[in-house]
C-alpha cells in the first residue's frame, strides 16, 4: 500500500500479511483492524462489538459495504422517492 494512492479493495483477509497488498506502507506489519475499518470508511471511532476475533472483525469489515458508500446510495433512493411522490402528488391534483 501507499499514502499516495488508493488502497486495495478491502476484504475478509486484510489482516493477513501473506495476503501481500495488505502491508503497512511504511512499518513492516499489515494493516490494522482499525486501519482496515478507516479505509473502509467506517468512523475511526466506530465501536466494533467486544470480545470479537481479529479474523472475525476482518471479515465483517470485508464484507461491509462501506458506510459512505452506503449513505450516498441511500440518499439518492430518498431523493428518487420523494421525486416519485411529488410527481405522484402533481398528477393526482
Amino acid at each position: 500500500m501507499h499514502w499516495d494512492k488508493p488502497s486495495p479493495t478491502i476484504t475478509g483477509g486484510c489482516l493477513s500479511p501473506s495476503k501481500g497488498r495488505f502491508l503497512h506502507p511504511t512499518q513492516n506489519r499489515s494493516i490494522s483492524v482499525r486501519e482496515a475499518a478507516i479505509l473502509q470508511s467506517f468512523p475511526p471511532d466506530y465501536k466494533f462489538f467486544a470480545g470479537m476475533s481479529k479474523s472475525l472483525l476482518a471479515q465483517m469489515i470485508g464484507n461491509a459495504i462501506p458506510p459512505k458508500f452506503a449513505k450516498a446510495q441511500g440518499e439518492y433512493i430518498e431523493t428518487i422517492i420523494q421525486r416519485s411522490e411529488s410527481a405522484q402528488k402533481h398528477a393526482v391534483s
